[in-house]
């Protein structure tokens, strides 16, 4: 059984400007920090042992080897043998088709010796705050999403992820076609999770153990529960969603004061959540964290709950436990719309995972619908209703920001509905963006073109 372990990260575009206007960081001070490494290790087998994993190949079926990709990768390989560099690479490959960014994403890759029990170590190198095109102030982002929400490199000379993985361990399987033996473990499933936590699935609580030898994880007082990074409280991006079982934030420092054992009984309750809008839509509810009592260093929090996804399922990638044999060449729906939540553009393979956005109350009198059908081939359809009459233009717009068509120029009547559709005629296979702006109000609909 492989356990994926997270040391605890102690705190710490033209599209963009299509679909909102992010809070540029005026009068803060810009901040960057480094953010410690993901770890992984060997332990003893875990009971989801037993639960082959059956979903790989519906998984992978989505995944176009061929297809261009809406990120770009560059990494620096030291110390791969070809066959792991060509799985390393193949993970890449599909992290590239799942998120979006103008800013190619950095990674310094290295195949060394790790000791007896630790499969490989990812992460941020750096985390932000306050920068421009930050949507919120006071909050860390890690390194490669802070790069695509401010359009431009914040750190030209470092990379964004650093990854280790252990040249000692024999039982690696190198294969990409998603079914390795009993026994041996997928790289290509393991540089997926580790990817997706330098990517952004992180967060900063954490649980004292009160062991100086430790380190100081929040004051050094055993069973109190911290975020933060070393003296500045700024929430990560992740934080800000977590909350505990009734809904209650765990960053509201009056429910949960910070540091105190009040916040380290939330995080072992086994009943902590990931409270983001299209993790919401896309699961029916919100995302299940993990969270045992007692607290896991390696596991708790920064992860989705092993229970609720277990081996097999299309959103276990990033729960702790992996089994040897267990293979998951996908981010998954959840992981995707968890991603969108924390600011994230997705790329088509992502947005095709994730809920449509429902029908919603864009702004006082106006509701727009519901794009259907989504994913689309010849035809999706929006329906816009206003209480008061007003000029409303829509416009279809692509990934990289480009206007493709004027869907609607003209006045809408108060109580008549008015139907935006987009035809797939002309439209290659990808994700697309309805911009929909009336005298008050702006907002955005996601689509996405299918063969």
């Amino acid at each position: 059984m492989l356990v994926i372990k997270r040391y605890p990260v102690l705190a710490a575009v033209l599209l963009a400007t299509l679909i909102a206007s992010p809070v540029m960081a005026q009068g803060a001070e810009m901040l960057v920090m480094d953010a410690p490494v993901t770890v992984c290790e060997l332990p003893v087998d875990h009971p989801d042992m037993s639960r082959a994993d059956k979903f790989t190949n519906r998984i992978r079926a989505n995944y176009d080897p061929n297809a261009f990709g809406t990120a770009t990768f560059d990494v620096t390989y030291t110390g791969f043998s070809q066959e792991a560099e060509d799985a390393f690479q193949f993970a890449v490959d599909i992290w590239e088709q799942h998120i979006e960014s103008t800013v190619p994403i950095k990674v310094s890759a290295n195949w060394t010796p790790l000791g007896a029990n630790i499969l490989g170590s990812a992460g941020a190198n750096l985390v932000h705050a306050n920068f421009a095109g930050a949507p919120l102030t006071s909050t860390w982002y890690g390194s490669a999403l802070a790069d695509a929400l401010a359009g431009l490199d914040l750190d030209p000379p470092g990379s964004d992820i650093n990854a280790n993985f252990n040249s000692t361990l024999a039982n690696w399987y190198f294969g990409t076609d998603g079914n390795p033996p009993a026994g041996e473990f997928d790289l290509v499933t393991v540089v997926l999770h580790e990817l997706g936590h330098g990517l952004g699935f992180f967060g900063s609580m954490n649980v004292d153990d009160g062991d100086a030898g430790n380190g100081e994880e929040c004051n050094g007082v055993n069973g109190e529960g911290c975020w933060g990074l070393e003296g500045v409280d700024f929430a990560v991006i992740f934080d800000r969603f977590a909350e505990d079982g009734p809904g209650v934030s765990l960053i509201d420092t009056d429910a949960y004061p910070n540091p105190s054992g009040t916040l380290a009984m939330a995080l072992q309750s086994d009943d902590v959540h990931f409270d983001g809008a299209l993790v919401g839509a896309t699961l029916g509810n919100r995302g299940p964290l993990y969270a045992p009592n007692p607290w896991n260093p390696g596991s708790s929090y920064s992860h989705w709950d092993e229970d609720s996804f277990m081996a097999g399922d299309e959103n276990a990638l990033m729960t702790p436990f992996i089994s040897s044999g267990e293979s998951n060449h996908s981010p998954g729906p959840a992981t995707c719309a968890h991603f969108n939540d924390i600011g994230w553009t997705l790329g088509t393979e992502c947005a095709m995972l994730v809920a449509n956005e429902p029908q919603a109350t864009i702004a006082e009198g106006v509701t727009l619908g519901s794009a259907y059908p989504n994913p689309f081939t010849n035809e999706v359809t929006l329906t816009l209703r206003v209480d008061e009459p007003q000029h409303v233009r829509a416009t279809l717009y692509d990934l990289l920001g480009r206007r493709i068509a004027v869907l609607h120029d003209g006045l809408v009547g108060a109580g008549s509905p008015l139907n935006i559709s987009v035809s797939g005629a002309s439209l290659q296979p990808a994700v697309y963006f309805v911009r929909v702006e009336g005298e008050q109000f702006v907002t955005t609909r996601r689509v996405v073109r299918v063969q």
